[in-house]
C-alpha cells in the first residue's frame, strides 16, 4: 500500500480492483498464503478469468507440511487455476500487461500481474542503532530484527528495546496467531521491568498453524506436526460454513471491540 491516508488508500484500492475486474488474464508471483489465497478467491469471483500462480519452488506453502501442497493443487484443479513451479519471474515494475519472463525461458502474456513474493522488513529505525558487539543487531539473512527469548533486543546494549511480530527474527512463523502471544511475553516482560524485576517470560515457539481460506466460503485449519511431541501427521480440518469472512467478527469481539457495518466505511 503506497498510502498511509484513508481516502488515497481507497482510491488506490478501488483502481487496483477496476483493474482486475478489466484484465482477462491475471498471473499472480508468489506460492504463499497471500498468493494462494488471492487466487482461489479471484477464481471463484470471477470463473471466465485466466488465472495463474508462479511459484518459485516446486511445493506451494514450503513452511508447512507438504499435506497442505496436495490439498492446494486439489483446490487449484477443482478451480481451475493453472500453476507453474520451479521456476521464477521477472516482476515488471508496474504491473502493466505484456510478456511476464520466466527464469526457464518461458514467457507468459497477462493482462495483470500481481506480486506476492512475501514481506518486507520496515527496518529503517534499527538501522539507526549502533550495535555494541560484533553481532548485527538484524539478521543479515533476512532483515528481521535479532531478540532473546524474552523479545528484548538480542544486543545487550539495547535491554530496554523489544521487538514482536513479523520483524521479530523470533523463530516463530509470521502470522497473527503468533504476534498475539509475542504481544503476551512483551506486556508482561515490560511490566516486570518497570516493577524493578527481570523480565523472565519467554516466548514458546510452536509448530506453525494457519487458517486458509481457499475461495470465498471453503478453508482450512492447518498446523503442522509438533515433531518434539512424537506426531508425524499434520492437523487438517477442512471447513464450508457457508460465510466470506471466516467469521473474523469473533476476532473481534474477543477482544471486546464493536463490529462496525461496512456501511459506516462508505465515504
Amino acid at each position: 500500500m503506497p498510502y498511509d491516508d484513508k481516502l488515497s488508500s481507497v482510491e488506490y484500492l478501488r483502481s487496483y480492483q477496476d483493474s482486475v475486474i478489466k484484465a482477462s488474464s491475471i498471473v499472480i508471483v508468489g506460492g504463499g498464503a497471500v498468493g494462494v489465497q488471492m487466487a482461489t478467491d479471484l477464481k471463484e469471483l470471477y470463473p471466465a478469468k485466466e488465472v495463474t500462480l508462479v511459484h518459485s519452488r516446486e511445493h506451494l506453502m514450503p513452511l508447512y507440511h507438504t499435506k497442505m501442497d496436495e490439498i492446494i493443487k486439489s483446490r487449484f484443479s477443482e478451480l481451475g487455476v493453472k500453476l507453474i513451479t520451479g521456476t521464477r519471474a521477472v516482476l515488471p515494475p508496474d504491473g502493466t500487461q505484456g510478456a511476464l519472463k520466466l527464469t526457464d525461458g518461458r514467457e507468459i502474456v497477462a493482462d495483470l500481474v500481481i506480486p506476492a513474493t512475501g514481506q518486507t522488513p520496515n527496518n529503517g529505525f534499527v538501522k539507526t542503532l549502533e550495535p555494541s558487539t560484533d553481532d548485527p543487531l538484524l539478521n543479515p539473512s533476512n532483515g528481521f530484527i535479532k531478540v532473546r527469548p524474552t523479545l528484548q533486543f538480542k544486543d545487550p546494549a539495547y535491554s530496554n528495546l523489544f521487538a514482536a511480530g513479523d520483524i521479530a527474527d523470533s523463530g516463530a512463523h509470521k502470522a497473527a496467531r503468533p504476534g498475539a502471544a509475542q504481544a503476551q511475553v512483551v506486556a508482561k516482560n515490560i511490566v516486570a521491568m518497570v516493577e524493578g524485576r527481570e523480565p523472565t517470560e519467554k516466548l514458546l515457539v510452536t509448530p506453525p498453524g494457519i487458517h486458509l481460506s481457499l475461495g470465498l466460503i471453503k478453508n482450512m485449519v492447518f498446523r503442522n506436526p509438533n515433531v518434539a511431541a512424537g506426531e508425524t501427521e499434520p492437523t487438517v480440518m477442512m471447513r464450508d460454513d457457508g460465510k466470506e469472512d471466516m467469521n473474523i467478527d469473533s476476532v473481534w469481539e474477543r477482544r471486546g471491540v464493536r463490529v462496525a457495518e461496512p456501511k459506516e466505511y462508505h465515504l
